[in-house]
Parts: C-alpha cells; structure tokens; sequence
C-alpha cells in the first residue's frame, strides 16, 4: 500500500505517460486518491478509461 498521496501520484505519473490529472481529482480525501491510484495500476487503466473521471470534448487539454 502507498503511504500518502504524493507517493501514489508520484508512482501513478510513472505507470502512466499522460500523468494523474492533479486539479480536477486532488480535492477528493487523500485515502480515495491512494485507493484511486492503487486499483488503476493493478487494472492497468488510467483514471479516465476506470471511470473516475471523463474526457470533455469541450475543453481543450
């Protein structure tokens, strides 16, 4: 288990090219991000494609 969520975005940023999007998902409790984190790389998808969070065609990244 990852110790606090620095860890866990530091480990998610290296499994994932793309990178844990920060603003949209850091006000959530911290033992959400970690739980977050730990279940993407175990399925080995990103937020995005587990669901927690969505793409909006809308908006420019």
């Amino acid at each position: 288990m990852l110790k606090d969520e620095n860890e866990a975005i530091k480990k998610y940023n290296k499994f994932f090219e793309d990178g844990f999007p920060s603003i949209p998902l850091l006000s959530r409790p911290e033992k959400e991000i970690i739980e977050m984190v730990e279940t993407c790389i175990e399925e080995n998808k990103d937020v995005y494609e587990m669901g927690y969070l969505k793409l909006d065609n809308d908006i420019m990244y």
